[in-house]
């Protein structure tokens, strides 16, 4: 279903809204006062390797959209790996090599930018990043490009060579 085109354009308008407002310090903020603590991880992670819309009409709607929720997701994986506790989840997921891979699989610019910052949180925690393993290079380039992260996340190699071969 395809919204109308006035509705997309208030939905856009209030994503980049949100996204040129909200800052890691005014989320924390917030949820200090509040008391309200995002705990979920994955739902985060796999916007960021969902593959880019290859639909180029409504004036090219689905592109900005996808490029504020990568905006949103990365913000949020920010804020919330700003914490320990965060960052024993991802090991305890074996997360932690999608979010080291994602500076590399978005494109120049802010969102790259944003991509390495929350690197450099991971890492600059107890948790000491290591280089990701090669099946999870794979893994991201693949749910980058074809597949998105829902469907590579638990294949084994012998799985995405199959997959690759008949795609």
């Amino acid at each position: 279903m395809i919204l109308p085109e006035d509705l997309q354009q208030r939905i856009l308008n209030f994503m980049e809204s949100f996204v040129n407002t909200t800052t890691y310090q005014s989320v924390r903020e917030w949820e200090i006062k509040y008391f309200y603590v995002w705990s979920v991880l994955l739902p985060y992670i796999k916007l960021v390797y969902f593959p880019e819309p290859t639909q180029k009409g409504n004036g090219g709607a689905m592109t900005r959209l996808h490029t504020l929720s990568l905006h949103t997701a990365l913000l949020s994986l920010q804020n919330m790996l700003g914490r320990d506790f965060h960052r024993e989840v991802l090991v305890k997921e074996s997360l932690e090599d999608f979010v080291t891979c994602m500076p590399a699989y978005l494109p120049p610019g802010p969102l790259r930018s944003q991509a390495e910052e929350l690197v450099q949180v991971v890492g600059g925690g107890v948790l000491q990043l290591q280089p990701p393993k090669l099946i999870n290079l794979v893994k991201a380039k693949l749910a980058k490009i074809h597949f998105g992260l829902p469907q590579v996340l638990n294949m084994t190699a012998g799985e995405i060579i199959n997959q690759l071969m008949h795609s």
